[in-house]
């Protein structure tokens, strides 16, 4: 994908993005422009977006950036689509707006198109329940019993991971997402973590469980910035239990 992409000054006054609800939703919306790929299409699970767009900003929750990706939505500035149990978003005026654009010298879109698929809301349109599942049973009185059960798609380390490395999680990784959220491990945290084991020869990235001492070396490396920058070599030390635990500040 490109380092970055074209944004014209006449954003500025566009004036469906000047309605939008806050500055915060005005800024991600533009912001996330320079992350699309070469078709305008981005990874749209809120966890991911936001630390796409404000990786810096926690007092911004993934609450929130939902919130500014339905408001996109539904104003028309986006599709918010979903795939196989996934989210994406696909900006529709892409193209027109990018100057000298040429698909050939960019790596091949890996995100499903939008097309022929529901979207998540809008009128005319069949809604797509995210992150609830229905279970029926009967009870012993032959009455039946609608239970909602929550996914572990609620977990936003958990969104981030599965839509960021395109894995399962693993059968242990809702109890590890609830203590690294205790811990303070964030979705932005998860995601470098997976860059990481990406680019290590030691170490690969397979499941939820493989990210998580990363995911923790990573949460200190944001609470507790070093003067210096961390070695990777160091990285790779602490994981192999040569350090403490970054965890336990």
């Amino acid at each position: 994908m490109a380092r970055g992409r074209f944004i014209e000054k006449k954003i500025c006054i566009d004036k469906t993005v000047n309605e939008l609800s806050c500055f915060e939703s005005m800024l991600g919306f533009t912001w996330l422009i320079t992350h699309l790929d070469c078709e305008g299409r981005t990874y749209g699970d809120p966890a991911v977006v936001r630390s796409f767009v404000f990786p810096r900003r926690n007092d911004i929750t993934v609450e929130q950036m939902e919130s500014f990706i339905q408001e996109w939505h539904d104003v028309g500035l986006i599709v918010w689509y979903e795939v196989d149990e996934d989210k994406y978003i696909y900006f529709p005026k892409f193209k027109m707006y990018q100057v000298g654009l040429n698909p050939e010298r960019e790596a091949k879109s890996v995100i499903p198109t939008h097309e022929q698929v529901r979207s998540k809301s809008g009128e005319g349109q069949e809604q797509i329940p995210v992150n609830v599942k229905l279970s029926v049973k009967s009870n012993v009185k032959g009455e039946v019993e609608v239970k909602e059960e929550k996914s572990d798609n609620n977990n936003p380390l958990i969104s981030a991971f599965r839509s960021y490395s395109k894995l399962e999680p693993g059968k242990e990784a809702t109890l590890m997402a609830k203590q690294l959220t205790e811990k303070g491990v964030i979705a932005d945290d998860i995601i470098k973590a997976i860059d990481f084991l990406r680019e290590s020869p030691d170490y690969k990235c397979t499941s939820f469980k493989s990210v998580k001492e990363s995911a923790i070396v990573e949460m200190s490396k944001r609470l507790h910035p070093p003067k210096n920058k961390i070695d990777p070599e160091d990285h790779r030390r602490y994981l192999k239990g040569e350090y403490g635990d970054f965890g336990n500040h």
